[in-house]
């Protein structure tokens, strides 16, 4: 199929100067000679790679050790001080919320979360320095077209780390490619904040992950390509609100909902990451798995629940394989396999049609999800108070993935989608490279085709009406994805799918699949 589609500008910020992406992969054909299940332990294209061709110039390493760099950064007009707290408190707050055991928090904090989502793979480490004050007022940054956070907080503070600790940060590049790996910002003032000096369009107090195009390598003296800025309030979040016997949220006088902060026994707020962990997620090479085009009536594939779709419980089987957390189990033929739970086993299961020696092509996922380990806090309660609770019953989950690759082509300045092709090139000033879908349409190559789809038991799709998947999504002991719930499915390249998928045993520690042809 050979689709036009134009890509939006927006899609294409980190395309202009990423002339670092020149390497070129040669690909094989598809082969036939791979055994009925079995699990590879490489791939002739992988993710970052296509990231990479696609115009982002670094991501965080996936595995090892690596260092992250934290700065607090307090203002003129919204200084640490009037914290509650103060300055040492919400430092040493900060300090365990990235860097905590699990126990100092109300959940974990970034590093043991990713210790165990990796099964140990990535070791993070570092240091937060001292508070760093801008030049330019909290005000000022927010209501001044003149100031952005790139040039007046992250420059700035990178020459004043530089200068005070005398530090060219190369121990903050693990992976040698001239960027630090991980950098994040905290500042002092309320993402909430009701003050009108500090609300604008633009929300640059808020938490999200900011790329800098203009970054340049420098293996002497790393340079920035992408950082983390939120929040200091984002650790106190977790909590619960006053609620009526209809379950509806109680309001005060002022017609503000009534949230209470989980705390320690001393009445301190519980220390909460899961903003800070999703937004990690980021540095990884992660995207976000909602949709941007919520508001446009685009739907989210995922129902919401997933570390980088509303930043709960663990991430899913894709994210781990891409990472390489995981290698999964090719199903290359009808067939009964066992699978660990995700969450603690390290195993998940792809069915592609045919195999292609990559992660980055169309298949069913099959994951054994249990509401354990990081799973567990988000099944039992919801974050914040509001957000949608984890599934709270094991089950399998079945996930359509569209990750092929795609080629773009410039016409008359703009860039568009041609075809999907089986091999990655480095860019071109007519032509690159990269993942063609994605969870938001309006960033997809073709706008109805999804990254990831988690598929429903039942086959019906209600995640198309904006609703949060539900326990009802799960496939059970004894329920199968078949010729009744999902008649004659197929892949979006217009593939027929010839397998039932039944679900034959679960006990905790493993689920048992047959895989058996249609009649």
């Amino acid at each position: 199929m050979n689709i036009l589609k134009r890509i939006p500008l927006f899609m294409l910020m980190f395309i202009s100067l990423s002339s670092c992406v020149t390497s070129s992969i040669s690909v094989a054909s598809a082969s036939s000679s791979f055994a009925d299940v079995f699990v590879p332990t490489s791939y002739r294209m992988d993710y970052k790679t296509a990231r990479e061709a696609s115009g982002y110039k670094s991501s965080m390493p996936a595995t090892g050790t690596v260092n992250m760099l934290i700065i607090p950064v307090t203002f003129s007009d919204y200084g640490c001080a009037v914290l509650p707290g103060g300055c040492d408190k919400v430092r040493t707050d900060i300090t365990t919320a990235f860097f905590g055991a699990s126990e100092d928090t109300g959940w974990e904090s970034v590093t043991s979360f990713y210790e165990q989502s990796s099964y140990g793979a990535l070791n993070l480490t570092g240091e937060v320095t001292d508070w760093y004050q801008p030049s330019v007022s909290a005000q000022d940054l927010a209501t001044n077209d003149n100031f952005s956070i790139i040039s007046n907080v992250m420059r700035p503070a990178i020459t004043w780390y530089r200068e005070t600790y005398v530090d060219e940060l190369t121990r903050f590049d693990a992976d040698s490619d001239g960027y630090i790996d991980a950098l994040y910002f905290v500042y002092t003032v309320p993402a909430n904040a009701t003050e009108k000096v500090f609300l604008d369009e633009d929300l640059r107090f808020w938490a999200y992950t900011v790329y800098d195009n203009a970054g340049v390598a420098n293996y002497n003296r790393p340079g920035v390509f992408h950082f983390g800025w939120s929040s200091y309030d984002f650790m106190y979040k977790d909590g619960y609100y006053d609620r009526d016997d209809q379950g509806r949220i109680i309001r005060d006088e002022n017609d503000e909902p009534v949230f209470h902060p989980w705390v320690d026994e001393f009445n301190n707020p519980l220390i909460d990451a899961h903003t800070f962990i999703h937004e990690l997620g980021h540095f990884l090479g992660l995207p976000d798995f909602y949709s941007y085009d919520a508001d446009d009536g685009d739907w989210g594939s995922l129902g919401m629940l997933d570390m980088m779709d509303y930043n709960v419980g663990d991430h899913h089987g894709f994210t781990k394989s891409v990472l390489g957390w995981v290698y999964p189990k090719v199903i290359n033929a009808a067939t009964t396999f066992t699978i660990a739970p995700l969450v603690t086993g390290h195993e998940v299961a792809m069915i592609p049609l045919p195999y292609r020696d990559t992660l980055l092509d169309e298949y069913l996922l099959v994951e054994y999800y249990r509401p354990d380990s990081l799973n567990q806090k988000d099944a039992t309660l919801p974050f914040a108070g509001r957000y949608p609770r984890q599934f709270s019953i094991p089950g399998v989950k079945i996930y359509h993935v569209d990750a092929r690759v795609g080629r773009f082509t410039n016409r008359d300045g703009s860039w568009y989608f041609r075809d999907y092709v089986d091999f990655i090139n480095g860019r071109t000033t007519t032509t690159y490279y990269g993942i063609a879908n994605s969870n938001t349409s309006s960033r997809s190559a073709v706008p109805y085709h999804k990254l990831i789809h988690l598929l429903e038991q039942d086959g019906r799709n209600t995640l198309r009406h904006g609703y949060v998947a539900t326990n009802s999504a799960l496939f059970l002991e004894g329920q199968a994805f078949n010729e009744f719930n999902f008649p004659d499915f197929r892949f979006n390249s217009g593939t027929s799918f010839p397998y039932n998928i039944s679900v034959d045993q679960l006990t905790e520690t493993a689920a048992t699949i047959t895989v058996t042809l249609r009649s």
